[in-house]
């Protein structure tokens, strides 16, 4: 539905037109409707399947990223600590016959 207004000259007089127009639905049987709703249905597949792939993306990503701080812990845990405990009895050695004191740094 819509509401016009139009004027203008003819023949020296001014017209003024107004109208009323309505448009039925002769040719349209909802193919815009029916197209718009396919293609938002479309959109949001392909944003919910990027969604899912994300997140599976992060999962991943975050399973790895544990994995490795577990072999890096393990790896400390053994030989980290053995090259610590090793490293504290030597200075303790050389500071009990006097090779080091306290105020060595």
């Amino acid at each position: 539905m819509g509401l016009g207004f139009r004027y203008g000259r003819d023949e020296g007089s001014t017209i003024a037109r107004g109208g009323l127009t309505f448009t039925l639905p002769v040719f349209s049987r909802g193919q815009e409707l029916r197209a718009t709703g396919a293609s938002r249905a479309t959109r949001l597949g392909r944003e919910l399947e990027a969604g899912r792939l994300a997140v599976v993306n992060e999962v991943k990503t975050a399973f790895e990223t544990q994995e490795r701080r577990v072999e890096a812990a393990e790896e400390l845990r053994q030989n980290g600590v053995q090259a610590l405990d090793e490293n504290e009895t030597l200075a303790l050695r050389s500071f009990e016959e006097g090779e080091i004191n306290l105020m060595d740094q």
